[in-house]
């Protein structure tokens, strides 16, 4: 359930599978840049629901009409769950890659200025 590449994503958390105390499987997520211990979060489906209304409410925001933001992101989330392979979602969807808020692949993205800190505002759909 580790991602082995070496990327902005994998160095700030890590998912691991962890066994809830009804012998089932879940998730946790170890943070890896916050000290050590390192802090453990082992995220709810409603937390999960939380933070997918969150970033609609900002996609609605970047993307009027109303609701516009919220509807491009609705096949988005479907292929995350349809699809292992990141790059094929970044690609389909034109996600840039960053390393520490830098633009290091654009995926097609039509950024106003590349390879520089950038706003989802930069990024044209």
């Amino acid at each position: 359930m580790t991602i082995d590449d070496d990327n902005d994503s994998t160095r700030k958390f890590e998912i691991q599978r962890h066994d809830k105390e009804d012998g089932s499987q879940w998730i946790k997520c170890v943070f890896l840049k916050w000290g050590t211990p390192n802090p453990i979060w082992i995220p709810s489906l409603r937390d999960l629901h939380r933070i997918i209304q969150a970033i609609s409410e900002c996609e609605d925001l970047k993307y009027p009409p109303p609701a516009r933001g919220r509807r491009q992101l609705l096949p988005f989330l479907y292929d995350c769950v349809r699809t292992a392979d990141w790059d094929a979602v970044a690609r389909k969807y034109k996600i840039p890659d960053r390393d520490r808020g830098r633009v290091i692949k654009t995926n097609g993205a039509r950024i106003a200025v590349a390879l520089e800190p950038m706003t989802a505002a930069d990024i044209k759909w």
